[in-house]
């Protein structure tokens, strides 16, 4: 309570550290940004992103920035994004990323970034969704590519982050659907927040699949799998 009443006196405070911003700084502090823990999985074959679907869902590529752990910075940061309406935050990380992986030769063509959706009810009561914006701030980074929401929900199964594995993939089975007469011909980056089992964007590969011509590869903002 003390920490939300400081906001309101002080609005803008660094997510990841909470001390007020320097002169300048409208979403994280340079300090903090420095310090978020990479994953480097781009520079990485086999990293342990892509591992996790091994035998699942034959992603072309998968990759996170950042390394979550409860009570890190970055789950912080999340927070601020997900339920403490961080969209512009959400937009500058991954335009950051994004650029990254284009000056590392991640994308060799233009590709559609398509956000996990959230179920119509969900949208409403949140008022926004954090992948779109982030799929955003990758495709304003990288040349010629787009943001399109062509996936859509169908249930409201509640959160994933209670469940097991197995749980998980059976509260995303066959939840998800194409957006109708989708046909897809560039790659395809499916975008969310944080990866865990990977149930939620295997569901959303399974989906897609049947109307995308061109590879799949996935990308979040955090991974929260084992090390």
């Amino acid at each position: 309570m003390l920490k939300d009443l400081f906001r309101l006196i002080y609005p803008n405070l660094c997510p990841a550290c909470e001390e007020p911003l320097p002169k300048g700084e409208s979403m994280i502090c340079p300090a903090c940004f420095e310090n978020l823990p990479r994953t480097g999985f781009h520079l990485q074959e086999h990293n342990l992103a892509e591992k996790i679907f091994y035998g699942r869902f034959d992603f072309h590529r998968v990759s996170s920035a950042f390394h979550f752990s409860k009570g890190n910075s970055v789950q912080r940061v999340l927070h601020e994004i997900k339920y403490k309406g961080g969209t512009d935050l959400a937009e500058q990380l991954s335009a950051w990323y994004g650029k990254h992986l284009a000056e590392k030769g991640w994308f060799t063509e233009p590709p559609i970034f398509i956000p996990v959706p959230l179920h119509p009810q969900k949208m409403y009561k949140r008022g926004y969704n954090q992948a779109f914006h982030l799929a955003k701030g990758l495709a304003s980074a990288v040349s010629d590519s787009k943001c399109l929401d062509l996936l859509i929900r169908r249930e409201d199964k509640g959160s994933q982050t209670r469940k097991g594995r197995f749980a998980r993939w059976e509260n995303v089975e066959n939840i998800f659907a194409p957006v109708d007469d989708a046909i897809l011909n560039q790659p395809i980056v499916l975008v969310d927040d944080v990866l865990t089992t990977g149930a939620t964007l295997e569901a959303c590969a399974a989906a897609i699949k049947p109307v995308a011509k061109g590879k799949i590869s996935a990308l979040t903002l955090a991974f929260a799998g084992q090390r």
